[in-house]
């Protein structure tokens, strides 16, 4: 359990995280060994992520049997989908921010920009 504590502390201070240390609560999981916190840790990620993304959490999986490198790569399965549906969005958002530019904003040979005015306010 000790070398459990060591990990977690060692963890708290490089990534800034504020996991407990509590050897109790660890206890409670069942979480003994730094593999089990390990384990615990890469299923927590992909379920996580796994809801983020579908929005529902996964079914189907006997998640306690796969390793933390199966685990760990089925979520990046995941980031990697989170990261290009992020970017497809950011790609449209300025895609339409470019044409709504082209539609209302005026530019000046100084560089100067205007706002055209609908006319509905014109007065």
């Amino acid at each position: 359990m000790r070398a459990l504590i060591a990990h977690i502390e060692a963890e708290n201070a490089q990534f800034g995280s504020t996991v407990t240390t509590d050897p109790a609560h660890w206890a409670d999981y069942g979480i003994t060994t730094v593999e089990q916190y390990q384990h615990y840790m890469a299923v927590e990620h992909f379920v996580c992520l796994h809801e983020s993304h579908y929005g529902f959490r996964p079914r189907g999986y006997n998640l306690e049997e796969l390793s933390v490198e199966r685990l760990t790569a089925m979520a990046d399965r995941i980031a990697v989908e989170i990261d290009d549906a992020l970017l497809s969005d950011r790609e449209r958002e300025e895609r339409d921010f470019a044409e709504w530019q082209a539609r209302n904003v005026t530019r000046h040979g100084n560089g100067e920009m205007r706002i055209k005015l609908s006319p509905l306010l014109r007065a």
